[in-house]
């Protein structure tokens, strides 16, 4: 079980303790964590990444995990490969874009 010890909204702890790695319980607010994790994003940026964290994931995830068929498409043709995404590379690589996007709108940039 991964719990972080003592989470309260906006008291995101530093350290997370390791119980059970194939159980995750959801008693870590993103929301807290996103801000612990980077100081220069608010609250309301936090709540910005969820709520594209949420959008992006119910969108992509069954466009990244194909039937049957669409697998052996992509197997059987190789033009087709690059239809085919990986979930955590879209979801990383599009909330890179949010979060560098919301601290560009406000002029912070880290190590610029």
């Amino acid at each position: 079980m991964v719990r972080a010890t003592g989470a309260v909204r906006g008291s995101f702890p530093r350290q997370v303790r390791f119980q059970d790695p194939e159980a995750v319980v959801p008693d870590l607010l993103l929301v807290d964590a996103l801000p612990a994790l980077r100081p220069e994003l608010t609250e309301q940026d936090a709540l910005q990444v969820t709520a594209a964290l949420i959008l992006l994931t119910a969108s992509a995830w069954p466009s990244c995990t194909p039937t049957e068929a669409a697998a052996a498409a992509f197997a059987a043709d190789p033009a087709l490969a690059p239809l085919h995404m990986s979930f955590t590379d879209v979801l990383g690589r599009t909330l890179t874009l949010t979060i560098t996007g919301l601290l560009a709108e406000r002029g912070v940039l880290p190590g610029r």
